[in-house]
């Protein structure tokens, strides 16, 4: 990677670490005053999206950090002169945006759909989240208040998801 865009992906991680929200290129040519030009801050944020560095939510949007991003800024970090607790900060938003964005992709899923939402990764480091049991004790055929608190434990099972999940081969 080229040091402009390392310095580049820093500005806009830093920003997005600052303010939540998807950061412009336009922004950071103000905020940094950067020594090369705001076309050739498009340019490399253009390259650092192709690269899986950074993603764009919507067209008319700045750019969020990957989790690529943030293990490079992890790193990167690792190398200048920084202390143990910032960095532990920095690892600990990130895990607290991963889940929170499981979570949000699970009610959205049930929202949209008013039935049960699950989003979930495969792999090592399983996570599931489930949402929408309210949608499903709604339906005409569960009337019965029994079940319907039946199913207000079922939102409490994304430990038992992530168990059950995590045995499981990557392809399935």
């Amino acid at each position: 990677m080229r040091e402009r865009q390392k310095k580049i992906l820093k500005a806009v991680v830093r920003e997005y670490q600052r303010t939540g929200e998807p950061v412009s290129s336009q922004w950071l040519t103000t905020k940094w005053h950067f020594d090369f030009s705001p076309a050739t801050v498009r340019a490399e944020m253009l390259a650092l999206d192709e690269a899986g560095f950074l993603e764009q939510p919507h067209t008319s949007a700045g750019r969020l950090p990957t989790d690529k991003a943030w293990r490079f800024f992890i790193e990167e970090l690792a190398s200048d002169d920084i202390n143990q607790s910032e960095k532990e900060q920095v690892l600990q938003r990130m895990a607290k945006l991963h889940e929170e964005s499981l979570r949000e992709t699970a009610q959205f899923l049930a929202d949209c759909s008013k039935g049960l939402g699950l989003s979930g990764v495969f792999g090592v480091a399983s996570d599931w989240h489930s949402a929408g049991f309210k949608w499903l004790a709604e339906e005409p055929e569960f009337a019965d208040d029994g079940f319907k608190s039946i199913l207000k434990y079922f939102d409490s099972l994304e430990n038992d998801f992530n168990q059950f999940f995590r045995g499981l081969d990557e392809e399935v």
